[in-house]
C-alpha cells in the first residue's frame, strides 16, 4: 500500500476499491489501519464479494468503481509512481484501444532460480526485447497492472461471468487474464502494451520452489482448450462467405481420413468446432457456455 500512496494523480480522481473475498486474516481491518497511517491520500471503499475466486473478486471491485478507467493492481504489483498519469494519458489518445499493459520486473527476496528466466512470462515478467504497441493476434496482457475501461469490462461480462475462475483459495486455476483479453477482442477492440507503464512484481520464495512453478503452469494448461475456442472465435466469426465455405469444404474432404486415423483425434474436434461456429450444427455436445459465448459475439 506504501506503493499506491506514492501515485502521481495531478488533474485526476483515483480511489482504491478493496475486495475481501472471504479473507480469514483481517484483510479488511489492517488495509484500513495501514491507510490510515499514510494519511490517506485518496480514498478506499472496501466492497465483500462471497463467491470465491479471483475473477468474482475482479468483477465485484469493478462494479462498484466510480470511474471510467481502472486498473488491477494485486496485492503484490508495486506500481511506478507516474503509473496512473501515463496509463490515462495512453487510454484517453487511443480510443479503440480496451487493455492496456505496462512492463513488469521481477522483485524477490531471494535470488532468482536459474530456471526462472524460461518461466517468467507466466510470473507477469516482461521481456526486455518486446517493444510497446498494439498487440499483434494471439499474444495477450496479464492481469497485473492491467489498465482497462470500466463500460467495456462490465458489458463484456454482464451476460455471461468468466468461464475461466482464476485463482479460488489454495488452487492455481488460471486463464482469466486471457479471457478478459480475448472478450475485449471479440467485442472488436485492440490491446496496447507500453513500456512508459512500469511496475514490480514481488514473488516471495515459496512462490519460486519448482513444486509452485509446475503448478502454476498446469493451471495455464488447463484451460488451454477454453482460449482456442476464443481464439477461433475470433478467427472465423468475421469472416466472408467465400472463406467459410472453403474452411466447411476442407474440413468435409479431411473428414473421410479420419476413419483411418491419419489425422489425429484432436485435429477433427478442433475441426468440428470451426464447423459449429460457422454453421451452429454442434457434433460435439459443447458445453453450453461455450455456446452463450459464441451468440453472445457473433454479431458484434
Amino acid at each position: 500500500m506504501i506503493h499506491l500512496a506514492r501515485l502521481k494523480r495531478e488533474g485526476i480522481q483515483v480511489e482504491i476499491i478493496l475486495v475481501d473475498n472471504q479473507s480469514t486474516d483481517d484483510t479488511a481491518q489492517f488495509a484500513k489501519k495501514i491507510w490510515t497511517e499514510l494519511m490517506q491520500p485518496f480514498p478506499m471503499v472496501i466492497v465483500s464479494e462471497q463467491k470465491q475466486g479471483l475473477s468474482y473478486a475482479r468483477f465485484s471491485g469493478v462494479q462498484n468503481a466510480n470511474f471510467d478507467l481502472i486498473v488491477f493492481c494485486d496485492d503484490d504489483n508495486w506500481l511506478d509512481e507516474d503509473y496512473l498519469l501515463e496509463a490515462k494519458s495512453i487510454m484517453n489518445s487511443q480510443s479503440t484501444v480496451a487493455a492496456l499493459g505496462g512492463y513488469g520486473a521481477a522483485a524477490a527476496e531471494v535470488e532468482m532460480p536459474e530456471w526462472f528466466e524460461a518461466y517468467k512470462g507466466g510470473y507477469a515478467i516482461s521481456d526486455d526485447s518486446f517493444e510497446s504497441g498494439i498487440l499483434s493476434e494471439g499474444i495477450y496482457l496479464t492481469g497485473a497492472g492491467l489498465v482497462f475501461r470500466k463500460a467495456l469490462f462490465i458489458k463484456a461480462f454482464e451476460n455471461l461471468p468468466s468461464l475461466l475462475t482464476d485463482r479460488a483459495g489454495s488452487q492455481l486455476t488460471s486463464g482469466g487474464d486471457t479471457e478478459i483479453c480475448l472478450r475485449f477482442k471479440l467485442m472488436g477492440y485492440q490491446l496496447c502494451y507500453d513500456t512508459r507503464l512500469k511496475f514490480k512484481h514481488f514473488i516471495p520464495k515459496e512462490r519460486l520452489t519448482i513444486a509452485y512453478r509446475d503448478r502454476l503452469f498446469a493451471g495455464f494448461e488447463d484451460h488451454k482448450e477454453v482460449i482456442e475456442y476464443y481464439q477461433k472465435l475470433i478467427g472465423l466469426i468475421k469472416l466472408g462467405s467465400v472463406a467459410k465455405f472453403i474452411i466447411i469444404l476442407s474440413v468435409i474432404v479431411k473428414l473421410p481420413f479420419t476413419s483411418f486415423k491419419l489425422i489425429k483425434r484432436w485435429e477433427l474436434k478442433r475441426d468440428l468446432i470451426s464447423i459449429y461456429i460457422l454453421t451452429g450444427i454442434d457434433f460435439l455436445q459443447l458445453p453450453n457456455n461455450w455456446k452463450v459465448i459464441k451468440k453472445l459475439y457473433e454479431y458484434k
